[in-house]
């Protein structure tokens, strides 16, 4: 990403010095390296949060068909 050199005009421009760096670091955080595993992981949780919301309410689910879906048919 290319920055313009000329920064633009905002009230709090006067708070910082002319020696003012801002480091930014370009290194992908933990977060966002998400494993096939935590995502299935989060996938299992989130049909488990379902079928606890459809069992709650009595509402019919077909639980087989979303699983293998997902493939997830070993919860």
């Amino acid at each position: 990403m290319t920055l313009l050199p000329e920064i633009p005009e905002h009230s709090y421009f006067s708070r910082y010095g002319p020696d003012f760096e801002l480091d930014i670091d370009y290194f992908p955080h933990k977060s966002h390296k998400e494993t096939f595993d935590s995502i299935q992981k989060h996938h299992r949780r989130i049909l488990e949060q379902l079928r606890n919301y459809a069992d709650l309410n009595k509402m019919t689910y077909d639980y087989d068909k979303v699983y293998q879906l997902y493939n997830l048919t070993d919860m």
